[in-house]
């Protein structure tokens, strides 16, 4: 096992956990089942996934360093405070894919919320909606995202 050598090649201590051998669970299902069949007929998909896996993670992180650049950016234009408030013009001056960006991280750092894609939508739903004179909120997860004309707020419940 491949993890037991680093870590003992380490000095670190190695814990079994007791549900690895449960083939309840679906990610033992996979792993003892369903790889080694795939892995006979492609040798190099343990590889393949692996390398996938990290170019996900240096892309996570290029996402976040977005992220902080966009956030930098609205702070200093005044376009953005920390209680949450956003310009709703402002996010539509970026593209759906940004906007999805800002949403995800600041939700994620700021109240430790993860959102589905879903629900990053039903919010770029909101900031695109025209509102007149009154407010318009939506429950997203444990959060409230209220647009009033031009601002964006976002809170928890």
């Amino acid at each position: 096992n491949a993890i037991y050598e680093y870590a003992k090649n380490k000095n670190i201590a190695y814990l079994e956990d007791a549900t690895n051998d449960d083939m309840q669970f679906t990610r033992n299902h996979i792993r003892r089942k369903v790889i080694p069949i795939i892995q006979e007929k492609f040798s190099t998909v343990v590889n393949n996934i692996m390398s996938f896996a990290e170019k996900a993670n240096v892309a996570n992180e290029l996402m976040f360093d977005l992220y902080m650049i966009d956030k930098q950016k609205f702070n200093r234009q005044n376009f953005y405070r920390p209680e949450g408030f956003f310009s709703a013009n402002e996010l539509l001056t970026l593209s759906d894919n940004r906007m999805r960006n800002i949403i995800y991280w600041y939700t994620k750092t700021e109240y430790n919320v993860v959102l589905t894609e879903d629900k990053i939508n039903e919010i770029i739903k909101l900031i695109k909606r025209k509102v007149s004179k009154t407010k318009c909120s939506i429950k997203v997860a444990t959060l409230i995202v209220t647009k009033d004309i031009e601002i964006i707020h976002i809170s928890p419940e």
